[in-house]
């Protein structure tokens, strides 16, 4: 009887210790909007094209989207902006105008979300002088 009193203890004793819930930490899942800019075409004086791509909208999802450029390298959304409609997996075209002829620009995509902004690549183009169309 000691025996099966001994074993019903420990068994029960091993439960309880095992239930016993451990205090660990939650993972943080969330992340950046990812965006890449694709490419840009300058066949004009004053207009351009810039193609770019949403590959993923983050968690929490981006709130903007678009591209942004100046005449000086690394340009922000705090320069010119030109803003679109996100949606995830969608090549997009953002065409530039009122431009400068004769001018070096730099342009790069953005995502903004709750977690900040993020760019795609940086590429430059030149508008055509003022005597070429």
């Amino acid at each position: 009887m000691k025996t099966k009193l001994f074993i019903f203890l420990t068994f029960f004793s091993l439960i309880i210790v095992g239930c016993v819930k451990h205090d660990t930490p939650e993972m943080d899942l969330t992340y950046p909007p990812v965006i890449v800019t694709d490419s840009v075409t300058c066949n004009s004086t004053i207009f351009a094209t810039v193609y770019g791509t949403v590959v993923d909208l983050g968690d929490p999802v981006l709130t903007t989207c678009g591209i942004c450029f100046d005449t000086i390298v690394t340009p922000t959304t705090s320069d010119s902006v030109k803003t679109i409609i996100p949606d995830e997996g969608v090549q997009f075209n953002c065409l530039l105008y009122g431009l400068t002829p004769n001018t070096k620009y730099y342009v790069r995509t953005f995502a903004t979300s709750d977690l900040g902004t993020t760019y795609g690549q940086e590429y430059t183009f030149r508008t055509y002088p003022p005597d070429k169309k």
